[in-house]
């Protein structure tokens, strides 16, 4: 898959968001379910890191540098231009969170171009780790020089983000980006362990996006055909191979023979 994917113009977006908890009241530390009216503040995205595939630099932008808008946006315009987004965990987490940022804010924007996901956690659940946490994946694959994620502060971390403390969001940055890094390092580590999943990375090709937009028919000389009497079958006595060309695509019998003319000029009605 490597030549493929350096051969395809593909545009590749590995993505790591960040967000904060939701705010609540409860009656005990016990509780297990906390009724909707107990809700003081949903959580929210409170920053992303990005990163183009084999590209520098990684882009990062959060609530407290940017703000929300302003990341919002960022975040929207990098996913409309990519073609395939990488992510870990990313399927249950950080797109359903990015769909509801994008949905909830009042521009007009609307949904992002369609994209393909690979969502990294589904690969390795094939495998037989003791962990499947992106931690002890990555120092089991030792990527990164084996160091594994960015070591930081827990939940204080959060806690002084929210308060606005500007070494906590420093460290949240520096967090942030590492995660794509090793999230971009284990795709690469991955992805000829893909048995599913993987999108055709060949119909990202440059030559393949423009023919979709042209509408052509070239038809080569028709074989000439006669009859086989001792098998009863038709066969083909030229090499002669058709081809049509149409919106793009090229359709080939896969006896050899030419599909009939009106066939062919039927497709581009």
């Amino acid at each position: 898959m490597t030549k493929a994917l350096n051969d395809s113009d593909a545009k590749i977006l590995t993505i790591d968001i960040e967000t904060r908890p939701s705010l609540a009241y409860i009656w005990s530390l016990w509780d297990t379910f906390t009724p909707l009216e107990r809700l003081i503040e949903q959580g929210e995205m409170i920053s992303f890191a990005a990163k183009w595939y084999g590209k520098r630099p990684v882009e990062f932008a959060s609530v407290y540098h940017d703000g929300k808008r302003e990341m919002i946006n960022r975040v929207w315009d990098l996913v409309d231009q990519a073609d395939i987004i990488v992510h870990y965990n990313g399927r249950k987490f950080d797109y359903p969170h990015l769909r509801t940022e994008w949905i909830l804010d009042d521009s007009d924007k609307g949904a992002p171009s369609p994209v393909r996901q690979v969502d990294l956690l589904q690969t390795v659940k094939t495998f037989k780790f003791a962990s499947n946490k992106l931690e002890h994946i990555s120092r089991q694959l030792k990527l990164a020089n084996g160091t594994g994620k960015l070591k930081h502060t827990g939940f204080q971390l959060w806690v002084d983000c929210m308060a606005n403390d500007p070494a906590a969001w420093d460290l949240m940055m520096r967090y942030n980006k590492h995660d794509v890094v090793l999230t971009e390092q284990l795709y690469t580590k991955l992805r000829g362990w893909m048995t599913s999943g993987h999108p055709n990375v060949g119909m990202f090709k440059t030559s393949t996006k423009i023919a979709k937009r042209s509408s052509v028919m070239s038809v080569v000389p028709r074989a000439t055909r006669s009859v086989d009497r001792s098998r009863h079958s038709p066969t083909c006595t030229s090499s002669t191979v058709a081809t049509i060309a149409v919106t793009g695509s090229v359709v080939r019998s896969r006896s050899g023979r030419q599909p009939p003319a009106q066939s062919a000029l039927a497709n581009t009605a």
